[in-house]
């Protein structure tokens, strides 16, 4: 047999992700037979886990632009 290494899943609304996820790592114990006290065998991770990095790397392509635009109207400015 095969070895699953991810599901994508999608709540319904915002609110319901720690529900959704609490449920699917229940199921997952469940399934695998994982004894109460035992490790988890498998990891669940929500978007928000990949949100940061994002908007970190969105302010500072934000903060790059913004400096290229007023050196090209100080440019701009000044060759007038």
């Amino acid at each position: 047999m095969g070895t699953l290494r991810s599901i994508n899943v999608q709540a319904a609304t915002f609110e319901q992700i720690p529900e959704v996820q609490a449920a699917i790592a229940d199921l997952l114990r469940q399934r695998h037979r994982i004894q109460a006290g035992h490790d988890d065998d498998s990891s669940c991770a929500t978007s928000k886990r990949s949100r940061k990095p994002m908007n970190a790397i969105t302010n500072v392509l934000t903060a790059l632009l913004a400096s290229i635009a007023s050196v090209s109207l100080l440019v701009a400015a000044l060759a007038s």
